[in-house]
């Protein structure tokens, strides 16, 4: 049986093709708003589109999958560094040193003037501080590491400290960075043969962060649930201490109680208007400004607060229908390469055409159908490399 091969440049331009609508979208933005926003989306989907070009070549080849899993955990490390640097006063003061330089704050605006003010914004992490800068270091790291690993050989005493370090990062921030990273790395795990070890690694990682946290007593805002409650006003959903994980953990629990207290929410939602519209900057639609730290983060949230409840089910029933597609479909190749260009196009027509039915515009930095494909295409890198490996094991048996 020979092994099954997913030509990635195939794949690619059917990524790329749709990359470079979005692409075309955040050039209107800026031609509309003429904002550092505008110029901050327009960097990131160049370099997403350039990711596209590079990774999946090394992605598709299982060899350079293992690799890419071991870069990924020594990436975490080095993130859950940073995160947990913030921490401790010895650190801290040197945090704040690096933080305070203009350079890393590529989207700067009156919203992240302050340092001290704005502490918890966007994970306490040099990659959560910028979206930009988290895109160069982890792919930058990604890449080069998988390079020096062709070179020297295995990392495979990364994979403990960074469950430990990634845990600690999640509960100490909610860098999407250290989110990321730690799903990919459990992944890898539990891909692996005789997986069933890591459970037990896990649950020793968890015991030993909770035990720092009870030891340090640490207080971390993405926990304090009562910190939570008191800066955020539940009757007008107004946050009283600007964009921080508060909007973000209350983004799941503020749409429910929007649905409670009003029916319409169940099939409605606050709807769009050309106002809202018109207060938007660089492609990245403000639905509530004292939300957007939660709502733009939250596909449940955005969902049901815009469109009401019933759409968020839609919205998922899209997510199970299309990794069911690719389970079935992954095995013969030229029904795979339709099945993603016909989603595509599916998705594309789901946005123009019933946007009640998916999570933003395609105007938005957060966009339904862009996460939608970009699964798939994860989904299909992942079932690639399992397959592979059947294929090998039952080749070796013979």
């Amino acid at each position: 049986m020979a092994p099954y091969s997913l030509k990635a440049s195939k794949l690619g331009r059917v990524i790329l093709l749709y990359l470079l609508f979005t692409l075309l979208t955040g050039a209107v933005e800026l031609i509309m708003y003429r904002s550092i926003d505008s110029i901050y989306m327009l960097m990131r989907y160049s370099l997403s589109m350039a990711s596209v070009l590079v990774l999946p070549k090394l992605i598709l080849n299982s060899n350079y999958f293992r690799v890419l899993m071991k870069a990924v955990a020594l990436s975490l490390v080095i993130n859950a560094v940073l995160a947990s640097s913030w921490v401790f006063p010895v650190t801290r003061s040197a945090m704040q040193i690096v933080f305070k330089q203009e350079i890393l704050y590529p989207q700067k605006d009156a919203f992240l003037e302050d340092l001290e003010k704005d502490q918890a914004s966007r994970g306490r992490t040099l990659a959560g501080n910028s979206n930009s800068t988290a895109f160069l270091l982890f792919t930058g790291i990604i890449i080069s590491l998988t390079l020096v690993r062709l070179k020297i050989g295995k990392l495979p005493w990364y994979i403990f400290p960074g469950l430990i370090l990634g845990l600690m990062s999640i509960l100490l921030t909610l860098s999407r960075s250290a989110y990321l990273t730690l799903a990919l790395l459990l992944g890898y795990m539990f891909l692996k043969k005789g997986s069933r070890k890591y459970v037990r690694y896990f649950i020793i990682s968890g015991v030993f962060v909770g035990g720092i946290f009870l030891m340090f007593n640490i207080n971390s805002s993405t926990v304090d649930f009562e910190r939570i409650t008191k800066s955020f006003d539940m009757a007008t959903g107004e946050q009283k201490l600007g964009y921080g994980e508060e909007a973000r953990v209350l983004s799941w629990t503020l749409p429910l109680q929007r649905v409670v207290e009003d029916p319409k929410y169940l099939f409605y939602g606050r709807g769009i208007s050309i106002n809202k519209i018109k207060r938007s900057k660089g492609g990245e639609l403000q639905t509530d400004f004292s939300l957007r730290g939660g709502l733009n983060h939250s596909f449940f949230a955005s969902i049901t607060y815009e469109r009401g409840l019933l759409a968020f089910f839609i919205f998922l029933s899209i997510y199970a229908k299309l990794w069911s597609k690719s389970f079935r479909e992954l095995k013969r190749l030229k029904e795979a390469r339709l099945i993603a260009l016909r989603e595509m196009v599916r998705l594309l027509l789901l946005n123009l055409v019933f946007p009640l039915l998916v999570a933003h515009y395609l105007t938005d930095s957060e966009m339904g159908s862009y996460q939608l494909f970009f699964v798939f295409a994860i989904v299909i890198t992942t079932i690639n490399f399992i397959h592979n490996e059947r294929s090998n094991y039952i080749s070796s048996i013979r």
